[in-house]
């Protein structure tokens, strides 16, 4: 789920449909709002359950994060 997480923080294109919001602005910093793992599970989750087409990819980057 970790790798899925970085996967879409990573290629935000890929993902035109879904809105995951993992990160806010406050006082000029973008600061995390939600881990890796919860980014890659809610993805997951949103795939799984929805009736529209979203893609998770099957050939998996493991990043330097």
């Amino acid at each position: 789920m970790t790798i899925l997480g970085a996967d879409y923080v990573k290629k935000t294109r890929v993902y035109k449909n879904v809105k995951i919001k993992t990160h806010k602005t406050d006082k000029g910093k973008k600061i995390r709002i939600m881990s890796l793992f919860n980014t890659g599970l809610t993805l997951f989750h949103l795939a799984y359950q929805s009736s529209k087409y979203i893609r998770i990819p099957y050939k998996f980057i493991l990043y330097d994060i």
